[in-house]
């Protein structure tokens, strides 16, 4: 997965391949278990592909930073606030107008630093980001711990279809 040009399709296309395995369906599998295998490998590819899904949405996001006149204008429009507001509250506040604009200005000025470095949230060479191949490496060793523990079930006879009335 490390070589993979794509880890989280990779991963994706590994889930799909052991899922088929545990849940196949032959001529010897017992007539109770095949529509319970069936079901189970329904639900099973409804929520990859609803992972799939969200993958898709979090490389939209990381794919598609904030354009930049927008950003400039936030930034102009933040700063024109900041340099007004110790003008605009000296009268209200008086000599409490230094500190309070000061902690004022801090924190929008913290927010806009927080956007920015949220905007693209996967990236590899920035240390707050978010570490995408770690994300689909834990989501790949859980999907095959579960299939294991579903695998060793099914080899018991713990799950036996039972058709309604």
């Amino acid at each position: 997965m490390l070589t993979a040009i794509h880890p989280a399709l990779y991963a994706a296309n590994e889930i799909r391949y052991h899922l088929k395995r545990v849940f196949v369906v032959t001529n010897e599998t017992k007539p109770a278990l095949s529509p319970a295998r069936s079901s189970e490998m329904r639900q099973n590819e409804a929520k990859l592909d609803s992972l799939l899904h969200d993958l898709t949405l979090m490389e939209y996001i990381g794919g598609n930073p904030i354009p930049v006149v927008f950003v400039s204008h936030l930034r102009t429009f933040l700063i024109l606030y900041l340099l007004s507001l110790g003008f605009l509250k000296t009268f209200d506040w008086g000599w409490a107008t230094i500190p309070f604009v000061s902690m004022i200005s801090f924190m929008l000025l913290g927010l806009d630093s927080a956007a920015a470095e949220t905007e693209v949230p996967f990236e590899k060479d920035h240390v707050n980001d978010l570490n995408l191949d770690w994300f689909c490496w834990l989501l790949m060793e859980d999907i095959m711990h579960t299939i294991d523990q579903v695998n060793e079930q099914y080899d018991r006879g713990a799950f036996v279809y039972k058709p309604g009335p």
